[in-house]
């Protein structure tokens, strides 16, 4: 399994949401987020992650048998410089899969990050798939 349930859903509704606001802009997103009771910087987040983490990159890091969980897809969609992805295509988080798969281990995990040192997909001006980047 990619990740926990929980993240698998929160997957699948970004994968709605990329498909609800294709050409529709952050109006349509607020406007969907609002009818199912969805935050709509939630709605931004999992849209973003669904974007970079596509059903095939997904079934790369299902094939590594290593767990991973919501924090971790998140945090490799983090706009970057250029809001290029931080980890684009996850190539990161593929070796890191890699070599705990190799070490025997069933899941990765993120470490804490200190108050106010890390930032959100929903944070202004990195809350929408890079340019180029829509499904």
């Amino acid at each position: 399994m990619l990740v926990n349930r929980g993240s698998v859903y929160r997957l699948e509704l970004g994968d709605m949401l990329l498909a609800v606001t294709a050409g529709g802009g952050d109006g349509l997103l607020d406007a969907f987020c609002d009818a199912i009771s969805l935050s709509p910087r939630s709605g931004r987040d999992y849209r973003l992650v669904a974007c970079i983490c596509t059903p095939p990159l997904r079934a790369k890091i299902a094939a590594t048998g290593v767990q991973t969980n919501w924090s971790i897809l998140r945090e490799g969609a983090r706009a970057g410089a250029g809001r290029v992805p931080l980890d684009e295509g996850y190539r990161k988080l593929l070796v890191l899969l890699e070599e705990a798969a190799a070490q025997g281990r069933d899941q990765l995990k993120l470490p804490p990050v200190p108050p106010g040192t890390g930032h959100r997909p929903g944070t202004p001006g990195s809350d929408g798939p890079p340019p180029g980047r829509r499904r």
